[in-house]
């Protein structure tokens, strides 16, 4: 079916740019007590009125544990990316943590949603990168469009 009659484009006061945020957070598991613990770690809260429209971790310093930890992102309880292994975040490594997932609350429509870090099978001992976090201001484009 051709849909595309029935979807109506909507105009937003600004360009999306400006409905927009891109902020960037460096994360290091070592830095903050607990982190490196085996568990799910709230990292950014994504605000009321805002969608998550993509999010990426570039490795900084190579993830290293004295067992085989793994290393997964999640909105809320929802993983959107699978375990990823040691072997895979190292230094350079851009892990994009949105790959085509579908059927996840990445709107934050009634209350704030959370990203999530979550570590599984051992603790870590070093990991460090940066969280690339963009959203859109929907309640701007909702309210005004």
């Amino acid at each position: 079916m051709d849909a595309t009659s029935y979807i109506s484009r909507q105009n937003a006061p600004y360009q999306l740019q400006k409905i927009g945020n891109d902020d960037l957070y460096i994360v290091d598991v070592t830095a903050v007590n607990g982190l490196t613990a085996i568990g799910t770690h709230n990292l950014v809260a994504i605000p009321k009125g805002k969608t998550l429209k993509r999010a990426q971790a570039i490795i900084l310093t190579a993830a290293a544990s004295a067992g085989a930890a793994t290393a997964k992102f999640a909105i809320g309880a929802n993983a959107v990316t699978g375990d990823i292994a040691l072997a895979n975040l190292v230094a350079g490594n851009v892990i994009d943590i949105l790959p085509g997932a579908t059927g996840i609350p990445a709107y934050a429509a009634a209350a704030a949603i959370d990203l999530n870090l979550v570590i599984g099978t051992a603790a870590m001992t070093a990991f460090k990168f940066a969280l690339l976090v963009e959203t859109v201001d929907m309640s701007e484009v909702l309210n005004n469009g």
